[in-house]
């Protein structure tokens, strides 16, 4: 085989921790491209498409696609831009760093979801201390514990009266609430799609939303090519939000 003919093919990685996915781009070159989300859906097809990238391989070595719990991010990570593209809320990451809109900006807006409460049973919230309330453990997620408890203390005089239950993420949340661990759980609007048990829900906002960013250092080429190798991302979550529409912040990509 001639090396020098292959050299600059993609090569695939095997997969290490459990909560990444990497690939080569044949370049040979140091740098890596570091995208961090909440969610793996379609991992290896993006990472792939993104080592092929003629583009992509003139700046980088290789790819590597992350979906880490929230809670590992720190403020050294954005202050070091160590995630090239980055899943969060703004505002959440203002929290960690003041200056994060100096150091990152927005791609993709998923603007405008709704997050409602489920129950097998019609909710009665003058009944609150009656439920098993279900939420992740996870002070970011305003999807399943910011805007829940919001709404529980809006309409509880004594929160900490409540029987609430912390799960590590929403997979083992949906299976207690499949195992009747506990009567109401909040999350999308998808969590009814497919179910024939007759969900009763009751909505807490229409108002939610999550962006992509990437590092202000990144080009505008390389950022349309980001924008290309998402659109897995953007067609899942579109589906998932039941959003018609979602917002690009870039110009001048083919």
């Amino acid at each position: 085989m001639n090396l020098l003919l292959t050299r600059h093919q993609s090569v695939s990685l095997p997969i290490g921790p459990l909560n990444e996915v990497q690939c080569q781009t044949g370049s040979g070159l140091v740098n890596q491209l570091n995208i961090q989300l909440y969610t793996p859906v379609r991992a290896n097809e993006i990472t792939q498409f993104l080592c092929d990238s003629t583009l992509i391989k003139q700046h980088y070595g290789s790819v590597r696609l992350s979906w880490q719990a929230r809670d590992t991010l720190t403020p050294i990570n954005l202050l070091n831009q160590d995630f090239d593209v980055i899943m969060g809320r703004e505002h959440s990451l203002k929290g960690l760093v003041p200056s994060f809109s100096q150091l990152y900006s927005p791609i993709i807006k998923f603007d405008g979801f709704s997050v409602y409460w489920f129950s097998r049973k019609a909710i009665e919230f003058s009944e609150l201390e009656k439920l098993r309330i279900g939420l992740v453990e996870d002070p970011l997620s305003h999807t399943h514990y910011l805007l829940p408890l919001q709404d529980l203390k809006a309409r509880s005089s004594n929160i900490d009266a409540l029987d609430i239950h912390y799960y590590a993420d929403n997979y083992s949340l949906y299976e207690a609430f499949d195992r009747r661990e506990v009567d109401i759980i909040s999350t999308i609007e998808m969590f009814r799609k497919g179910r024939n048990d007759g969900l009763h829900s009751v909505r807490i906002t229409t108002d939610n939303s999550a962006t992509l960013f990437v590092t202000s250092e990144l080009s505008n080429a390389v950022r349309c090519e980001l924008l290309t190798a998402l659109e897995p991302v953007v067609e899942h979550l579109s589906t998932i939000l039941n959003l018609s529409s979602v917002q690009t912040s870039l110009t001048g990509c083919n």
